[in-house]
């Protein structure tokens, strides 16, 4: 089945994504990660992913599913990422979306992602908001810590 061109622009070029891609590819030669059912995300149309965060190099590995069927991940990411200058860069120009953490307006993020999806994008979140010290999953985290009551 051939590609229509509203499908094939989630993969059109754009500049930063593939310097980006550029520079995390290599990271990628360094580490095995075996990815089981990626041929179960669709390459077209809405998908929300979600993964651990056990270790840095999770978004490594999402983004490298996503390249595999062809797709854009944009990433629910705290916004603390947003005040290192390089990173403000790449998420900026990548349309990430901030999630200003154990904030009430924290929730406002998930209107982003929601248009995202509406959109037609691939959306990733990591559920439990924060990497795990001891390498292991934890526990989805639903809110501020109010409201996890």
């Amino acid at each position: 089945m051939a590609e229509t061109v509203a499908q094939r622009s989630s993969w059109r070029f754009e500049p930063v994504w593939w310097l980006a891609r550029v520079i995390c590819y290599p990271l990628r030669l360094l580490f095995r990660c075996p990815h089981a059912g990626w041929d179960h995300v669709p390459r077209h149309g809405p998908v929300l992913l979600a993964s651990n965060h056990i270790s840095f190099i999770d978004p490594i590995s999402v983004l490298w599913l996503g390249e595999r069927r062809r797709r854009k991940v944009r990433f629910l990411a705290k916004a603390e990422l947003w005040k290192v200058r390089v990173l403000r860069f790449f998420l900026t120009h990548t349309r990430q979306i901030p999630v200003p953490r154990d904030t009430m307006g924290a929730g406002a993020s998930l209107v982003h992602a929601a248009k995202a999806l509406q959109d037609g994008e691939c959306v990733c979140v990591f559920p439990e908001g924060t990497i795990s010290r001891y390498l292991e999953p934890m526990p989805g985290k639903t809110g501020p810590p109010a409201s996890r009551q």
